[in-house]
């Protein structure tokens, strides 16, 4: 997905949603964990899909 993707997803710019900074900070520790990868500029996919190297 990229990235703007997942910050409406998440809800950004909506009442209550979360900052747009705080969606790239979980991203980061996302990526550092191994869970997310950064697969083209601002897009993301999980590190289990499949094809995915």
């Amino acid at each position: 997905m990229r990235t703007r993707e997942i910050r409406q997803a998440v809800g950004v710019g909506t009442e209550g949603g979360p900052a747009s900074g705080s969606v790239d900070n979980a991203l980061s520790k996302l990526a550092e964990a191994g869970l997310v990868a950064r697969v083209g500029h601002g897009v993301w996919a999980r590190t289990d899909q499949p094809g995915l190297s």
